[in-house]
């Protein structure tokens, strides 16, 4: 998984958002699925992706991150309240 899959999906997600494929992040939530990645590998992808190469691609990974960390702290939160 982490010597050969996600070098993978790093190299076909810079290829393929050449064509526009990948513009939010429901599209990487797909292309992780559709690869065979887990989405618990998106930190991972974010460390292996080139910032200065590609940075709409780590910008929208960096965004999926956010997200769903945000979502956990709003569950949490609202676990809490009555």
């Amino acid at each position: 998984m982490l010597t050969k899959a996600i070098p993978n999906v790093i190299n076909d997600l810079i290829t393929n958002s050449e064509n526009g494929r990948i513009s939010d992040s429901s599209s990487i939530e797909e292309y992780f699925h559709a690869h065979g990645v887990n989405m618990r590998y998106l930190g991972r992808v974010a460390g292996l992706i080139n910032k200065k190469e590609t940075p709409h691609i780590y910008m929208i990974v960096e965004r999926v991150i956010l997200v769903k960390a945000m979502k956990h702290v709003f569950r949490e939160i609202m676990r809490d309240t009555e």
